[in-house]
């Protein structure tokens, strides 16, 4: 659905990064449309009983927005839910990794910045969330997110002298990818990683066919390897640590204890 303007009100698709009550009845949504970037707003009433919007707010919905521009908030007049991803808020584990993808798009765009590629991004990792592609799809997210943030990792030769990778490489964030053995020798920092992780790595930032990824056969020990480096890697870009990694590291350990 294209976004409309019509003087202050505005019609876009938009999915719920994050939700919180306000007073009794409200709450302060921050959206992410199609058309209109990423945006605060608030749905008044809407905790109420018999509040039409009721379901429609809900962290992680994708729906039809109708939002009326403020002077600090948007506010919700209107919104239709198309999808609303309840398996992302009911399983824990994927709750957790879309916690984590709406973290990273929270710290990464700015207000009202439009991005249409970014949204059909997210959109998509999403759907793939609320199917059975768990990891898979939040690399393909990383992945994919860094390109179109400009931060494309160098995978396929080393990012400091060029040449060629052999055996023992690192990836160093602050270089921006992959260093050699010679030059991971003059630096203090990179996490070790196998020539084959890269090779995965790589084709998640290429491969456009989704439907090819079904085929796609990766070990445990890769997915980790790439999890700790684009975890890693994005906590350097965004300055910060990142709260999703640390509950998803906290979920694992409860159940390795059960």
């Amino acid at each position: 659905m294209e976004g409309r303007w019509t003087g202050r009100s505005v019609k876009t698709e938009a999915v719920v990064l994050r939700s919180i009550k306000y007073g009794e009845a409200d709450v302060i949504l921050t959206l992410f449309g199609r058309n209109t970037g990423k945006i605060g707003a608030i749905a008044k009433g809407v905790k109420k009983p018999k509040s039409r919007m009721r379901g429609t707010v809900q962290l992680f919905s994708f729906g039809d927005y109708m939002l009326y521009r403020g002077k600090s908030l948007y506010t919700v007049t209107q919104c239709e839910t198309k999808e609303p991803f309840s398996i992302l808020r009911e399983d824990l584990v994927k709750l957790t990794y879309a916690s984590y993808i709406a973290e990273i798009l929270m710290g990464l765009l700015q207000e009202e910045e439009v991005n249409p590629p970014v949204f059909n991004l997210m959109l998509v990792v999403m759907y793939m969330l609320s199917r059975e592609y768990g990891t898979l799809a939040v690399r393909l997210f990383d992945l994919k997110m860094l390109k179109l943030a400009g931060y494309e990792p160098g995978l396929l030769s080393c990012v400091l002298c060029q040449g060629p990778l052999g055996q023992g490489v690192k990836f160093s964030n602050m270089d921006g990818g992959v260093v050699c053995v010679r030059c991971a020798a003059r630096t203090a920092q990179g996490q070790k990683v196998s020539k084959g992780t890269l090779a995965i790595m790589n084709h998640l930032i290429t491969e456009n066919n989704l439907s090819k990824l079904d085929r796609l056969k990766i070990s445990h020990n890769a997915h980790m390897e790439m999890e700790n480096i684009l975890h890693s890697y994005w906590q350097y870009i965004l300055e910060r640590r990142l709260k999703s990694i640390s509950f998803l590291k906290d979920i694992r350990i409860l159940h390795e204890n059960q």
